[in-house]
C-alpha cells in the first residue's frame, strides 16, 4: 500500500488526512496538486491535496475548470519552506543536464508535459540513464524510463513550431 494515514505538525497545520503517492482522479484537473504533493513526499515533506489547495491558495473548483499553473506551485513551494529552481530550455541534452544536476542535489523535479497540459515528477534515476518519474494519470503511477522518452514527454510546442522543456527543481531551504 502506498498511502499513509498521519496525523502531522507541519508548521502552524495539524493533519489527519490520507497522505501518499496516489492517483488523481483523470477528470479533476488536480495534476498540478498531485505533482506538488509528491515531489514533496520524496524529499519528506507530507502535504495532502486538500492542503496542496489551501498552500496554493487555489480551490479544488478551480482546478476543474482550468487546471493549475506554475506560480500556484511556487506559490504552495514557498509555504512549505522549499525554493522553486525554474528553467525553461529549448535543447533536450541540456535539460537533461539540469535534470541530472538537480536530481544528484537531491532535488525532485516537477515538469510540464502533454503540450503544457499536465503536470508529472522525476523522483531520482537509476543507473546512469534511466529517470523514475511519478504520474498521477498514468496507471503505473510510478515508472522508469531512458532519457529520450523523458525528453519526448516534456517537449512542449511553441506556436512557431519550436519546442521547449519547462523544469522546476524542488530544494527545501537550509
Amino acid at each position: 500500500n502506498n498511502l499513509l494515514n498521519a496525523k502531522i505538525i507541519f508548521g502552524e497545520i495539524t493533519m489527519q488526512e490520507i497522505i501518499g503517492f496516489n492517483w488523481q482522479d483523470k477528470r479533476n484537473g488536480q495534476c498540478g496538486q498531485y505533482a506538488f504533493t509528491h515531489a514533496l513526499l520524496v524529499l519528506g515533506i507530507p502535504v495532502s491535496i486538500r492542503e496542496a489547495h489551501r498552500l496554493q491558495k487555489w480551490p479544488i473548483w478551480k482546478t476543474s475548470d482550468i487546471g493549475t499553473d506554475e506560480e500556484k506551485i511556487k506559490r504552495g513551494l514557498k509555504k512549505c519552506n522549499c525554493k522553486a529552481i525554474e528553467y525553461t530550455v529549448y535543447d533536450d541534452q541540456e535539460a537533461k543536464k539540469i535534470v541530472d544536476d538537480l536530481l544528484n542535489q537531491d532535488c525532485p523535479v516537477i515538469i510540464c508535459t502533454n503540450n503544457y497540459n499536465h503536470w508529472a515528477v522525476i523522483a531520482g534515476k537509476m543507473g546512469k540513464n534511466k529517470y523514475i518519474w511519478i504520474d498521477s494519470s498514468d496507471d503505473d503511477l510510478i515508472g522508469s524510463w531512458k532519457w529520450q522518452d523523458i525528453a519526448d514527454w516534456i517537449a512542449c510546442e511553441n506556436d512557431d513550431g519550436s519546442f521547449e522543456h519547462y523544469i522546476l527543481g524542488v530544494k527545501p531551504k537550509d
